[in-house]
């Protein structure tokens, strides 16, 4: 089937359901790309979103990563690309799968690290946390007493405790930091680690109703083709039709073609929510089921390239 979003496929792949989306505004943060990627009726129909940052410029790289549930959604973007002249490309990524991509790109989260220091005062008695290990290994809070001096300074659980008194932790002897604690005032350096940017896994996805029947069309122009002359001509019947050979209906019997079968030409929405329970649904279960040949394959292949719209304009 030639689609207007325009793939090109080539043989002796696998499905490919993991694609790189260039075209993304440096604007966007990974939260802003995956609502506008919702917006687009994409919710429901991907289980990994992953935009990487650039590290020097701490902008987005201009691309993300997707993987869809079903090679079908990919198809999908690629129509949302072309009919909203994004300038960007659709392409295989070199990782394929949920699994292969969240193993992968969890290398990549980026980590902020905030350092901060806290006294606690003459009149504090217990500092109300409790760390895990002890020198020379890392010093990380474990626990937080509800209300207590450390909760009320802000130290939350899996801070590290770096310094006392100035001290390198690493540097002291456990009776030695075990004695310090009980200083007063003492002064005590955290350092916190945040992870900023993080690969979005989404559990359970169900695409909606909408997605499934915007892939299904995709398959009009064939199944059109099936049809065709498969019913008679009511309008040439009453002699008003004036198509003539062009007409898609029968003008006689000799003209009229059997209905080809139809089974598993279409997408099944009831399958991707898992309610479909039916043993013999007309319906594909999956791409894998389909009977058509338009499923993109192959990590050689290029689905498309936009234009028109400078991407920021179009995303934002």
């Amino acid at each position: 089937i030639s689609l207007a979003c325009g793939f090109q496929e080539t043989t002796g792949g696998k499905a490919i359901t993991t694609v790189v989306a260039s075209g993304i505004g440096p604007r966007h943060t990974q939260d802003s790309i995956r609502r506008l990627v919702n917006s687009w009726g994409l919710a429901g129909t991907y289980d990994f979103l992953f935009m990487p940052i650039d590290m020097e410029s701490r902008k987005n790289a201009g691309y993300i990563f997707l993987n869809f549930i079903d090679p079908a959604f990919v198809l999908l973007l690629c129509c949302i690309y072309e009919e909203c002249n994004i300038q960007g490309t659709v392409a295989p990524a070199e990782v394929q799968g949920f699994e292969a991509s969240r193993k992968h790109w969890a290398q990549s989260e980026i980590v902020e690290v905030t350092k901060f220091e806290l006294t606690a005062g003459i009149d504090v008695g217990n500092l109300g946390l409790c760390p895990a290990g002890l020198p020379p290994e890392k010093v990380i809070v474990h626990m937080i007493e509800e209300g207590s001096w450390a909760a009320v300074n802000g130290v939350f659980v899996g801070d590290e405790l770096v310094t006392v008194m100035g001290r390198p932790v690493f540097e002291m002897r456990q009776n030695e930091f075990l004695a310090l604690r009980r200083q007063r005032p003492l002064t005590m350096g955290f350092q916190r680690a945040e992870v900023v940017v993080e690969p979005v896994v989404v559990l359970h996805p169900v695409p909606s109703q909408w997605a499934v029947n915007t892939v299904n069309s995709m398959l009009a122009p064939k199944l059109n083709e099936q049809c065709r002359k498969t019913k008679l001509c009511i309008f040439n019947a009453q002699n008003r039709c004036e198509m003539g050979m062009a007409c898609p209906f029968a003008h006689s019997q000799a003209e009229l073609q059997l209905m080809p079968d139809l089974a598993k030409t279409k997408l099944c929405h009831n399958f991707f929510r898992g309610r479909c329970t039916a043993k013999r649904c007309r319906f594909a279960h999956g791409s894998s089921e389909l009977r058509s040949d338009w499923i993109p394959y192959s990590p050689g292949a290029i689905f498309l390239g936009g234009g028109g719209i400078a991407a920021g304009a179009a995303a934002s």
